[in-house]
């Protein structure tokens, strides 16, 4: 039986629950990475910005001012608007997750 302390306890924080999914689901080793976990993110930001404590219109701002091809302002900015959402990435693998987020805005996915 799986140890329950191995999963990151996601009940308590504002994601959504397809996020709660993915996340659970590349714990235990599934195929999809978290570029596709942050792509999804992307396609959705809207929606999770606006059940953040941060306010929406200078995450909104802040993301148009953003440089895309820098992973760590990515980063940051992601851990300013969307930390509930970043702290369920493991540290070696939020990058994958810029990755993804990137790959949203570069087709257009991503509306604020």
């Amino acid at each position: 039986m799986m140890s329950e302390a191995r999963f990151p306890d996601l009940k308590r924080f504002r994601t959504p629950s397809w996020f709660k999914g993915k996340v659970y689901y590349q714990a235990i080793g599934c195929q999809n990475g978290y570029e596709t976990t942050g792509w999804h993110v992307g396609v959705h930001l809207k929606d999770i910005l606006q059940n953040m404590d941060s306010p929406y219109d200078k995450a909104k701002g802040d993301w148009q001012n953003l440089d895309f091809t820098d992973d760590i302002d990515m980063l940051l900015w992601g851990n300013k608007y969307i930390r509930y959402v970043i702290k369920h990435i493991p540290m070696i693998k939020q990058f994958r997750f810029i990755k993804g987020l990137r790959q949203a805005h570069e087709e257009g996915r991503v509306e604020l």
